[in-house]
């Protein structure tokens, strides 16, 4: 034992595990917050059509472009 008082391969497990941990929270965040950003791209081109091209009475929904996507 050293004078810390944990066993230095011990140290370094724990230390690998928490770095793993980290690192799979920190990806899972990131791509939901890249998911929500698409999102709101996408209700936001909806909303632009709908203020830039009224439909003036069709019953037919307004479509995204693919561009839009």
């Amino acid at each position: 034992m050293n004078p810390g008082g944990v066993d230095p391969s011990t140290f370094l497990a724990l230390a690998l595990l928490v770095f793993v941990l980290v690192l799979f929270l920190g990806i899972a965040t990131f791509a939901r917050l890249v998911e929500i950003q698409r999102e709101l791209m996408v209700y936001i081109a909806g909303m632009n059509n709908s203020v830039l091209f009224p439909r003036s009475g069709s019953r037919q929904p307004p479509v995204l472009r693919a561009a839009d996507l």
